[in-house]
């Protein structure tokens, strides 16, 4: 927007230059035309013109200071501008670099989780496998929880004394039929 703006106050300034030059070229004239005249009446007349132009020269000059001083202070902010989106660019990159690392770790480990996945769940099957993930994802990765006394540790539910018989034998996963976590003892 200031560069739009600050391209405005140049079109200004130009216009008033010429316009000033314009205003100085018909004082001259009329300076010229000094050694001219022969009345009285002549020469006020031509006074006229000449404090005419002069003022208007010296609103001409006011103009084009202000609009340049307007000018100047555009391409300050302008500069200003620009220093402050090349530090956030270089700080937005060291973060994406940094990220990028992260990211590449996260991968890495996520490989090797699933190597070590691959190692403890052989004999599992994958309805099983996916049964426990998705459980661990709902519960925001408390899925496997104890039982103390018949109490679940994962909602507080009291268990019947059979079923924690059953979870305390661990010949089988069981699941709390309150909150679907897996139990152990």
């Amino acid at each position: 927007m200031s560069r739009g703006l600050g391209d405005v106050y140049k079109r200004q300034v130009r216009t008033l230059r010429l316009q000033l030059t314009d205003s100085q070229i018909r004082r001259q004239e009329s300076e010229n035309r000094m050694a001219l005249i022969k009345t009285r009446r002549e020469f006020e007349l031509l006074e006229k013109e000449i404090e005419d132009a002069a003022s208007e020269e010296d609103r001409l000059r006011k103009e084009i200071n202000r609009d340049q001083h307007q000018v100047d202070e555009l391409k300050g902010e302008l500069e200003t501008d620009t220093t402050l989106i090349q530090s956030q660019e270089e700080e937005l990159q060291a973060i994406q670099k940094q990220m990028d690392v992260e990211v590449s770790k996260d991968q890495a480990r996520i490989k090797e989780l699933e190597l070590k996945e691959k190692e403890v769940s052989p004999n599992m099957s994958a309805d099983l496998i996916y049964k426990l993930e998705t459980i661990v994802r709902n519960k925001n990765g408390l899925g496997i929880v104890p039982v103390r006394g018949s109490i679940c540790r994962g909602c507080n539910m009291v268990l019947p004394a059979q079923f924690v018989n059953e979870v305390r034998s661990g010949e089988e996963i069981k699941f709390c039929p309150s909150c679907s976590r897996v139990l152990y003892y």
